[in-house]
């Protein structure tokens, strides 16, 4: 069964370093990178020998198989014929400072990213997103289920694109800034009607962890990361780029992605805040304030994940000491693979 594990790259280094004794190669290739760069690549590399230790698919002292890439760039473990490792894989992902793993037997494929308002633009979403996703976007912005700003319910401190840095109130929350949702205009849309507006924000909302109370430019923001990452983790599951995200077909209404060679499977979507499961300190790098689609304090990732036909989610996260289980549920959940009509 496949496990995925989430946590800052800076305490996970300084947790798992000790796993790179003895890596020469591995040491003196870190060496060539930038100090943050090493950093994030060897927690990855610690962190993944880590996790093969835990499956007993590595002995104590042993070193990491070779790394070899794939057509397409994709890094795989170049196991001895006949070691307990044979069949396994792995994928990273990397996000304002917070590591993703994920390992398990078959084809793996991860993303994470953080909810960014840099990224909600019209033009990267036209690019994007298929008709149906940029008319729940549009929906998204324009249903009003905003709380009055004097209610303490709703969270203080997104921040609207193009804005200038905010300043901290108390608490260490940003100001709050004017919003500007896309509109359907913008995403080159029609907005839908009563009946298919009701059948629409179902299909995109009915799972959403957040509260009714996000202003309308989150919930545009944290759909557009989902999508995102649901795109990014298929490709990667193939050894695919981003690029190549125009081979794939994704059904909102149904909940299915398709595309050749995807093997049965669920994709899983989950949103992580930073107060919720993750001890951060100040090991997280924290965007320019009008990058933010969250507070300072409560920064929230979009994490997709693929499980095989059969299997579970095993979402652990790093709570400061040790790991804990993910207690919440996914945002939505997309079937991938020949099953899917």
């Amino acid at each position: 069964m496949p496990e995925v594990y989430v946590g800052p790259i800076a305490a996970l280094y300084e947790v798992y370093k000790d796993e790179l004794k003895g890596e020469s190669e591995l040491l003196a290739a870190l060496s060539s990178h930038a100090p943050q760069r090493a950093k994030s690549l060897g927690a990855g590399r610690a962190l993944l020998k880590y996790a093969l230790r835990h499956h007993c698919l590595l002995d104590q002292g042993a070193l990491l198989p070779p790394l070899v890439l794939g057509r397409l760039g994709k890094p795989s473990l170049q196991w001895p014929q006949g070691s307990r490792g044979c069949g396994w894989d792995f994928n990273l992902s990397h996000s304002n400072g917070l590591l993703a793993l994920t390992l398990g037997q078959g084809a793996m494929g991860i993303d994470l990213e953080l909810c960014a308002l840099k990224r909600l633009t019209p033009m990267l979403l036209n690019k994007i997103l298929d008709p149906a996703e940029r008319r729940i976007c549009a929906l998204l912005g324009a249903t009003s289920y905003t709380a009055s700003r004097g209610d303490p319910s709703v969270r203080a401190g997104w921040v609207t694109r193009g804005t200038s840095a905010g300043g901290v109130c108390a608490g260490g929350y940003l100001q709050q800034a004017e919003e500007t949702p896309l509109t359907a205009e913008q995403l080159m849309v029609q907005m839908p009607n009563d009946e298919e507006a009701q059948e629409l924000y179902s299909a995109a909302w009915q799972k959403l962890l957040c509260p009714k109370t996000l202003r309308p430019i989150q919930r545009q923001s944290i759909w557009w990361t989902q999508q995102w990452t649901l795109r990014e983790c298929v490709l990667k599951i193939l050894g695919q780029s981003i690029f190549a995200y125009d081979q794939l077909t994704l059904d909102v209404h149904n909940l299915s992605i398709k595309m050749e060679g995807l093997p049965q499977g669920t994709v899983h979507c989950v949103a992580l805040r930073t107060q919720d499961y993750l001890d951060i300190s100040s090991s997280v790098r924290v965007p320019a304030p009008c990058e933010l689609a969250v507070t300072e304090n409560d920064m929230q990732w979009v994490l997709s994940v693929f499980v095989p036909e059969g299997d579970s989610l095993q979402l652990k996260l790093w709570n400061g000491q040790n790991w804990s289980n993910f207690a919440g549920s996914a945002l939505c959940t997309y079937h991938s693979g020949a099953h899917v009509a």
